[in-house]
């Protein structure tokens, strides 16, 4: 079931993704022969939700093959626990679809690359991600759910804790049903898991899939050569059940609309 669409690129904008030029990006994504893209720039603070018209303004005058939607990927706020965006609603209005996520550890506001990085103690950081996760969920303004379980998968030794997180991820599951957000298979994630980890990650995917959540795709390329990247994608949907297949940006514009009206 090779993709032909990739529904979470960077570009250079973010500061961490070189040689990622929106002309770049577009031109690899036609080499591709993908049908669609969003891009979705990090928003982690106010001032960064211009992007959205200037990398607009950027592909509107690119000759494009492959359908190029902009949205943004837009963090919660680390400084608190309720799962508030670091920007208003309106501010993302301008972006054709928002993907909502969670970096950081809520109110302590690093960003955990292993459990070392976590200064508390699992069950408290599981019930923070919690607050943070399911507000986040609650809000209209958002479309597509970034990664789900990356942080814990980061900050939390899931050999104890992984019944912990799915536990979490059915009660967002149950919401984002609610609320019409579809949730992503990332492939950049996938590829940073412990083999023990990753032996149970499509159980992450499997409780929105139980709860009837539309599954969306996506590379979270930083670099050319990680766009449309899929393999380790392809591997997670080959252990689900009752799995029927993916929405497109254009399918979750669409699901979302319906479910507003």
């Amino acid at each position: 079931m090779l993709l032909d669409f990739d529904a979470h690129v960077h570009t250079e904008y973010c500061g961490h993704a070189q040689g990622m030029t929106v002309a770049k990006v577009v031109e690899t994504s036609n080499c591709l022969n993908l049908k669609s893209l969003l891009i979705a720039e990090h928003i982690f603070s106010p001032k960064e939700t211009t992007l959205i018209n200037k990398i607009k303004d950027e592909t509107g005058k690119i000759d494009s093959l492959c359908k190029i939607f902009v949205g943004v990927e837009v963090d919660v706020d680390a400084s608190k626990t309720d799962g508030s965006l670091v920007t208003t609603n309106e501010s993302l209005k301008d972006a054709d679809l928002v993907i909502g996520a969670v970096h950081y550890i809520p109110g302590v506001g690093n960003y955990p690359r292993s459990p070392m990085d976590n200064p508390l103690e699992p069950e408290k950081l599981l019930e923070l991600w919690r607050s943070s996760l399911l507000g986040m969920l609650a809000n209209p303004v958002v479309d597509i759910l970034a990664h789900p379980g990356r942080l814990p998968a980061a900050a939390l030794d899931l050999d104890i804790y992984f019944d912990d997180m799915i536990s979490v991820l059915r009660e967002a599951a149950a919401i984002s049903a609610d609320n019409a957000v579809a949730w992503e298979i990332n492939n950049l994630t996938c590829g940073r898991l412990t083999p023990a980890t990753w032996e149970r990650w499509h159980e992450t995917i499997q409780a929105a899939i139980d709860a009837g959540v539309k599954i969306t795709y996506g590379s979270d390329a930083h670099s050319p050569e990680e766009i449309s990247k899929q393999g380790y994608v392809q591997q997670i949907i080959k252990k689900l059940k009752n799995f029927t297949g993916f929405v497109s940006p254009a399918d979750i514009m669409k699901y979302k609309y319906e479910a507003k009206n």
